[in-house]
């Protein structure tokens, strides 16, 4: 067999299998007696097929391998990354981290859109945006959390939210926030009710605009879409909107049947 290099800083950058997902290659190589798809190597370390190397390695079974040009390290692990991405088995948080370091590598225009950004690493614009915060200001155990599907981009972004907002409101907790909240001048007194239906990221981001109370008390929220930077959370301001002039409907016509 030839002599593979196994370069440290290129073996991190691989994406461990899942016990399943290892089992079943290893059972498919042994099955076949050899290595379907070829290991993919440059300047001789090796790029892909590190699970199926090991496995050749340890029950002395054939592979073959392809060499492939690239200009430099950084060439390499650009390639690796662009390779991963097209892997099913990765979760939503993982696939945005290699994203923005193959735009790193790549040199990526700075100014591509948040949906286009989304596109590559085929998620949701939402999702990218909750997965960008996340990457920012969580901590490295519910980043590693993440990137073994141990949670969820959704239930990781709620919870930096609400230490937000723990942290703006340190003398309010729990509860007392929602009772507060739900006699703020964005419901009127017939909605109070409502307010524990609402979906939280609504309460999230009407407290990070407490700045525009006129719009707020408009119910304007429409008004809002051209603000790129909160775009990410407008639909659900707007479902939010609409909900609350369906119940106010629904309210009305309660009373009228009195």
């Amino acid at each position: 067999m030839r002599e593979i290099i196994l370069d440290p800083e290129f073996n991190k950058l691989i994406i461990p299998l899942t016990k399943e997902e290892c089992g079943k290659l290893k059972e498919n190589i042994l099955k076949d007696g050899f290595c379907r798809d070829p290991l993919v190597l440059w300047r001789g370390i090796l790029l892909d097929g590190h699970h199926r190397y090991k496995i050749c390695r340890e029950n002395n079974i054939e592979f073959k391998t392809v060499e492939i040009s690239l200009s430099d390290r950084n060439a390499a692990k650009a390639w690796m990354y662009s390779n991963q991405l097209g892997r099913r088995n990765l979760t939503h948080f993982k696939r945005v981290e290699m994203l923005l370091q193959l735009a790193e590598l790549q040199c990526i225009n700075s100014d591509m859109t948040k949906s286009e950004l989304a596109i590559k690493a085929g998620v949701s614009r939402d999702t990218l945006y909750r997965a960008l915060k996340i990457i920012e200001r969580a901590s490295e155990k519910t980043k590693n959390n993440l990137r073994e599907g141990k949670t969820t981009i959704n239930a990781a972004y709620s919870k930096i939210n609400g230490e937000e907002i723990k942290a703006q409101h340190p003398k309010r907790r729990g509860s007392q926030i929602k009772r507060d909240f739900a006699q703020d001048t964005l419901f009127d007194c017939d909605l109070k009710k409502l307010f524990r239906n609402l979906p939280a990221e609504l309460y999230c981001l009407a407290v990070e605009l407490n700045e525009l109370p006129d719009r707020f008390k408009k119910c304007d929220l429409s008004a809002l879409a051209t603000e790129e930077q909160r775009a990410s959370m407008l639909d659900i301001l707007l479902s939010a909107q609409k909900a609350i002039a369906s119940a106010r409907e629904s309210l009305k016509l309660e009373a009228a049947a009195v």
